[in-house]
């Protein structure tokens, strides 16, 4: 017996083997501006893991719209090519890159027009260079820090002294901005 396909039901049935049957949404109680957090394998991943006591060594700032979710966040090379710095990536890569798959979200306690500020200010910043030295670039929890300062909105609760060469200026680590009275867990 001979099977002939039709180019016509050929390139749709590829098409969709290759296409997830479902892209990662946020949880209800969540908007743009808000964060996610998770815990990379990269090795920046086991320096931050060893000196902080939250479980998380990454964090973004949340961007929805009508197209999907998408995160704001500071990375040294988690793209093809070894593109470091302030990426926009869509919300299915961004956990991707997580221990397990596992991400853990925060909402921020601001109005609606703050959320917007801070997210608008995150994606100001995207291209600017990984660093952990502040007249360099930005690091992860930098950004999302700095876009809510800009919004009048604190959301960490002080920073860590490192004694690293690198690491002359006291930095914000994930465990400074989950203790926050700002910030909400969202199960």
């Amino acid at each position: 017996m001979k099977v002939t396909l039709r180019a016509g039901l050929l390139f749709p049935a590829l098409l969709m083997t290759a296409l997830p049957l479902s892209a990662a949404v946020p949880p209800p109680g969540i908007q743009s501006g808000d964060l996610i957090f998770r815990d990379g394998g990269e090795a920046i991943s086991e320096i931050v893991r060893s000196i902080d006591s939250s479980g998380f060594s990454h964090v973004g700032v949340v961007d929805i719209t009508p197209e999907g979710t998408y995160v704001i966040h500071a990375t040294p090379q988690e793209h093809p090519g070894g593109i470091s710095g302030v990426n926009r990536d869509p919300l299915d890569f961004f956990i991707q890159h997580a221990k397990d798959g596992q991400v853990t979200w925060y909402a921020v306690q601001a109005d609606s027009e703050n959320h917007r500020r801070a997210r608008d200010y995150a994606l100001a910043r995207l291209g600017t260079p990984f660093s952990i030295n502040p007249q360099d670039g930005l690091y992860c929890t930098q950004l999302a820090a700095e876009a809510w300062q800009a919004t009048g909105v604190t959301i960490i609760t002080g920073k860590t002294r490192l004694s690293l060469p690198l690491a002359e200026e006291p930095l914000i680590l994930p465990e400074n901005m989950t203790r926050s009275p700002q910030l909400r867990r969202i199960p």
